[in-house]
């Protein structure tokens, strides 16, 4: 588990301000909790950092910090995720459930 925060450079909102806006989490299962520290108070979980970062990146305006060190990481903590639009793979579709009818009653 390991702990990070957002900064973001420019308000492409106009709701979360600038500076440090957001704390968060990435789960050892890669799931990913986002907190806002605004008059807003919510949480986000997303799948993914990839998700998260496509959702909030505001194309380069918000920066992931890491706040703890990767502990499977020998050379030292990582440098901050810039905001790019990460490349994620396109969405599971749905399965079909399999519908069963009824068999008529029995005359």
């Amino acid at each position: 588990m390991r702990r990070f925060h957002f900064n973001r450079v420019e308000d492409a909102s106009g709701i979360s301000g600038t500076g440090r806006v957001a704390e968060g989490v990435l789960f050892d299962n890669g799931l990913v909790a986002l907190t806002w520290n605004s008059v807003h108070k919510c949480v986000n979980v997303y799948t993914s950092l990839a998700e998260m970062m496509a959702v909030h990146g505001h194309e380069g305006k918000t920066v992931m910090v890491w706040i703890d060190h990767d502990p499977n990481d020998a050379d030292g903590p990582e440098p901050e995720l810039e905001a790019s639009p990460p490349k994620s793979p396109p969405p599971k579709k749905p399965k079909k459930l399999a519908v069963k009818k009824p068999k008529p009653p029995a005359k």
